[in-house]
């Protein structure tokens, strides 16, 4: 919100309104890991951002803030206050606990002088502290029945806060099959892919099948065929599309073009015709392929790879993989802790909150026209919002932008699809 004033700022010498000396587009070049307190995305370099110019309180992308709403725009002024609040409730406690380390001295008293307790000033009422449990600061709750009035405050203990761990790659491996969601992982030959995978699908306890794809393998290797006596011949990936599990298909960037026509059908339509008839997709299975390249054509170490039509890429969630030290170590030692890493530890949560759903659809549809605008061979369907809105519990934007629509483009396409979007 550019805005004509006296000051000039001390970075580029414009006139407009400034915070600490500089330019509203100064200052966010120096805060660019903060986030916006209304879409709760990060603050890059160079964004146009909107501040409380009188207490410094919160900041927001101008975009975000001239398209909220009143109600908006009072719940982040009341974030800041609550914040201020904890602030100094947080301060009385450093006060009181210090009080509380003091030894109280009682003083002796002559017979002509009356006996009386001493008066010690003390906010707080007195915690005696256990051995095996810390004494946690009483927290703040905030109460404010009109708009107007002063918020009271009421101390009460706090709730424990559990952190949320880090999404590791055996742990996304083994979200996508909690969500029943197809994933391609790709990284350099003998990495482990193949294995991860069917240890994530024993500790969730689902059956596992796998194929080996090349250039030469037919659809029938999939689909089954019919003999010489018209009697079925059936496959794993039949059973499994049909009960349920953990199907692996392996080099699949070195398949036809044909087979992979089948596959996608299969995926997207949930339903596939067998030679024995129509059978549709059970809800448990899931489809896992695995591949050396992201599926843009042959590199220097991988020159036999195909190029993956991109309505295949749209089907799967990508996943890179490479090298890790630690389980090669471990390896050395002859001990293996690939099994430990994939016991399943992390829960699938979906998304309910539909303020961050609602932002990250609208990050979609601004790459999908970036992509038309710029003729780009990029496809964004419907598939990525579905599938980014259930697991903005585990990931970041960015890292499903990667996983979801990106998937190992180059660095230029990345900088025009991403024009414009906050």
């Amino acid at each position: 919100m550019k805005a004509k004033s006296d000051a000039v700022c001390l970075s580029c010498g414009t006139r407009v309104i400034m915070r600490a000396g500089t330019c509203y587009k100064c200052f966010s070049a120096r805060v660019s890991q903060r986030t916006c307190d209304l879409c709760h995305l990060d603050i890059r370099v160079g964004q146009d951002i909107t501040w409380d110019r009188r207490g410094n309180k919160w900041e927001a992308h101008t975009s975000c803030w001239l398209n909220s709403s009143p109600e908006a725009r009072e719940r982040i002024i009341r974030k800041q206050q609550q914040s201020t609040l904890q602030k100094l409730a947080s301060e009385k406690y450093k006060e009181w606990e210090q009080k509380q380390e003091r030894k109280i001295e009682i003083p002796t008293f002559s017979e002509s002088e009356p006996e009386s307790e001493p008066e010690v000033d003390v906010d707080f009422p007195e915690v005696t502290p256990s051995e095996d449990k810390e004494v946690i600061p009483p927290g703040i709750n905030i109460e404010m029945e009109n708009e107007d009035e002063e918020p009271s405050t009421t101390f009460i203990p706090p709730k424990p806060i559990t952190l949320k761990k880090c999404i590791t790659f055996y742990d996304s491996v083994y979200l996508m099959i909690q969500a029943r969601i197809h994933a391609y992982i790709y990284g350099p030959a003998g990495c482990g892919k193949s294995h991860i995978v069917e240890q994530a699908s024993h500790a969730y306890g689902l059956s596992f099948s796998s194929i080996s794809l090349n250039v030469q393998t037919m659809p029938s290797m999939l689909l089954g065929f019919l003999d010489m006596k018209g009697d079925y011949q059936s496959t794993d990936f039949r059973r499994i599309y049909e009960n349920g599990g953990v199907f692996l298909i392996d080099e699949m960037d070195n398949a036809s073009g044909n087979l992979l026509t089948t596959l996608n059908s299969a995926l997207a339509n949930r339903f596939l015709q067998f030679p024995d008839g129509f059978v549709r997709m059970h809800q448990d299975c899931v489809v896992i392929a695995t591949g050396n390249t992201t599926g843009r054509g042959k590199t220097a170490q991988y020159i036999s790879r195909q190029t993956l039509d991109a309505a295949t890429l749209d089907r799967f969630v990508y996943l890179s993989h490479t090298y890790d030290e630690q389980l090669e170590r471990s390896l050395a030692e002859g001990t293996n802790h690939l099994e430990e890493k994939t016991t399943g530890k992390v829960e699938f949560v979906l998304c309910l909150d539909s303020f961050k759903r609602i932002q990250f659809q609208k990050a979609i549809s601004k790459i999908r026209a970036n992509a038309e605008k710029h003729k780009l061979s990029v496809i964004v369907s419907y598939r990525p919002t579905v599938t980014g809105c259930k697991l903005l519990n585990h990931y970041d934007r960015d890292t499903l932008l990667e996983m979801l629509v990106f998937k190992g483009t180059d660095a230029d396409t990345k900088l025009k699809l991403m024009e414009g979007v906050y």
